[in-house]
């Protein structure tokens, strides 16, 4: 009673090794979903690091260029309108941080964490640091790529040279 295309030995019982069984049948899916759900997870951490690393750059420009114009008031120079808003805005910045920071290191879980800085962007959007706004980091992303651009295109000219230099050597 053996059927033709394998799966049955030969007293007519199942075969396990080719017969999928009802526990197993959704494994390869449920396995698919799971991988699924870490790659996503693996992803949304990458990215929400690499937000944090840039906000933080951003704020430590900031309170070097805010360092700067502190200390041109301080011997008396006028600063423009917008070195001062700039200056302000980078306090404000600094002053922020310290409340997010305390809140950060409150022992709750990573839910915890996430749902207070869901509350505070809803809410209270004011107290997150405008280094951290998307607008400010997308402006910063685009400025990394065109220095990448621009050092690919150096590399590129470097390498253009190099070779103008061999065949005029070879000639």
């Amino acid at each position: 009673m053996a059927a033709a295309g394998g799966g049955w030995k030969k007293n007519g019982v199942p075969d396990e090794a080719t017969t999928a069984s009802p526990t197993m049948s959704g494994s390869p899916s449920v396995a698919s979903k799971k991988e699924s759900v870490i790659t996503k997870s693996v992803e949304k951490v990458k990215e929400t690091t690499t937000t944090v690393v840039q906000g933080t750059q951003l704020l430590a420009i900031d309170t070097g260029a805010a360092m700067v114009l502190l200390r041109r008031a301080l011997i008396g120079d006028e600063l423009t309108q917008k070195e001062k808003q700039a200056l302000q805005r980078t306090l404000t910045d600094l002053a922020s941080v310290v409340p997010i920071g305390i809140l950060m290191l409150l022992p709750v879980t990573a839910v915890g964490h996430a749902a207070i800085l869901a509350f505070i962007q809803r809410y209270v959007p004011s107290m997150i640091p405008s280094t951290y706004a998307p607008d400010r980091l997308d402006l910063l992303r685009q400025l990394e790529k065109v220095k990448e651009m621009e050092i690919a295109e150096g590399n590129n000219e470097d390498l253009l040279e190099a070779i103008g230099l061999r065949n005029d050597q070879v000639k």
